[in-house]
């Protein structure tokens, strides 16, 4: 955020259902069961490179297991373990 603070954001699916997480807390939800064959991933912005954030990204991970499960949650303060 512009205040250099940093900010975890999560978006978790579940059985069809996003949950979009702000440090922790719900902030957004949505239902989708689109299998997103052969789709773009694009981290910090849009397949489009005039659509960038103007942020920098510290750390990502892309799991396949839902961590969260649609519960407020404390984000992790240490750096991501390799696993």
């Amino acid at each position: 955020n512009v205040s250099g603070v940093p900010t975890h954001i999560c978006i978790e699916r579940t059985a069809g259902v996003f949950t979009v997480y702000r440090d922790g807390v719900v902030r957004d939800t949505g239902a989708d069961t689109s299998s997103f064959s052969g789709k773009y991933l694009v981290i910090g912005g849009y397949y489009d490179p005039s659509y960038r954030i103007a942020a920098r990204i510290r750390a990502f991970r892309f799991t396949r297991a839902a961590r969260y499960g649609g519960a407020t949650f404390t984000p992790p303060s240490l750096p991501l373990p390799i696993s």
